[in-house]
């Protein structure tokens, strides 16, 4: 069993750093509490949501396969979605009641130069930039891009591509989330037979 006591002391440690403020994303401010509503449930079915929301809202946390910390999806109306978003939402993950991070899906390299740029815009040169070849349709080879800021308190990771070439991924975190995933992924591994 993981024990995740440190986790607000940590969180409280970010707000302390000499940085400078959290970033935002898409409105969605990192270090305080979330700033949209709830999204609007289907009549009759109180824990299903609406497909279509009429604003940007959030679902109650729930814990996804990949993830080791609850998240909270956050929904875009239909025209408020920012352009690199792939299906109009973003992950939260919100510890002692602050917002820690937030993750979102890209449609891989057909858009992977246009999020590099407004990533470089947000947040400055990146530390490095990593080019690396995969194969794509019709045997075609396609240049991947990957990127990594580290800031004072949070870095920010981008994934031009992951397993498919038409997902790609961002992520903003601070360091309990960080630890968080690092803690999973160990004890992801502990389970795993050896050799």
């Amino acid at each position: 069993m993981m024990k995740w006591l440190l986790l607000p002391a940590a969180w409280m440690l970010v707000g302390a750093t000499d940085s400078g403020p959290l970033p935002s994303v898409f409105g969605i401010q990192l270090g305080v509490s979330l700033s949209v509503p709830e999204c609007q449930t289907m009549a009759g079915h109180p824990d299903w949501y609406d497909v279509s929301q009429p604003r940007t809202c959030f679902h109650k946390p729930v814990t996804l396969n990949d993830h080791y910390l609850p998240t909270n999806e956050i929904d875009f109306a239909d025209d408020a979605t920012p352009l690199m978003v792939k299906y109009a939402r973003i992950y939260a993950y919100v510890i002692d009641g602050k917002v820690a991070g937030i993750e979102f899906v890209t449609d891989g390299v057909d858009v992977q130069d246009y999020v590099l740029v407004e990533l470089v815009k947000k947040f400055g040169p990146a530390d490095g930039v990593n080019h690396s070849a995969a194969v794509g349709p019709f045997g075609r080879t396609v240049s991947v891009l990957d990127a990594k800021w580290s800031k004072g308190g949070y870095t920010v990771t981008f994934e031009g591509a992951g397993d498919k070439l038409n997902y790609g991924w961002v992520k903003v975190l601070t360091p309990p989330v960080i630890a968080a995933n690092k803690a999973g992924d160990d004890a992801q591994a502990a389970k795993r037979p050896s050799l």
